[in-house]
């Protein structure tokens, strides 16, 4: 049963940035096409993200579809950053399904490069963070970040996040083996 306050499409914040209308909500199955150019104009940019190749419609609608039923379920909180109604960048928080870390949440953020150092980030951070307190109960947020993405780790340093482990070649950059390094915010 979805509740409400997890409804596909919800505003959870709204505000206006200079000339620009700033949204940030649920996502719904018809950003589809908006959340496709996303990810594959990051792929493009080559951003230190998970993805390295792009996505068809079907593989994004199937991920589509796999993010709203863990939303329904509470086991993710997931919101857009739309920009004048253009989905510019999305973050979510995924609650650890295993029992022993079920105060514990996954964090994952994707900002096209158009609104970086905009502050968009820090106050999305701000809206993902208190949703996954409200709607998942956790105390702890997790991350994995790339070494040699200094920006997103001063970024994660600024919003509390501290490092709490390296791994040697724990990720792959197209093709080649990078340093992760392990971060962790306690609410």
């Amino acid at each position: 049963m979805m509740r409400s306050n997890m409804k596909p499409g919800k505003i959870v914040k709204k505000y206006k940035l200079g000339n620009q209308e700033i949204i940030f909500r649920y996502p719904k199955m018809s950003d589809i096409k908006d959340l496709l150019e996303l990810i594959n104009n990051l792929v493009k940019e080559k951003v230190y993200i998970g993805s390295q190749q792009k996505k068809t419609l079907k593989e994004e609608k199937h991920w589509l579809e796999n993010t709203l039923t863990e939303i329904k379920n509470r086991e993710k909180v997931h919101l857009v950053v739309e920009v004048n109604g253009k989905i510019m960048g999305n973050t979510d928080i995924k609650k650890s399904r295993m029992a022993a870390e079920q105060h514990t949440g996954t964090f994952g953020i994707m900002i096209r490069r158009e609104i970086r150092g905009t502050g968009i980030s820090e106050r999305l951070f701000k809206a993902i963070e208190k949703e996954a307190k409200k709607v998942l109960k956790i105390k702890i947020i997790k991350l994995t970040a790339f070494t040699a993405n200094k920006r997103a780790s001063a970024f994660y340093k600024k919003q509390g996040f501290r490092t709490v482990g390296r791994i040697k070649n724990g990720l792959k950059y197209y093709g080649r083996y990078a340093d992760e390094i392990i971060m962790v915010k306690y609410l």
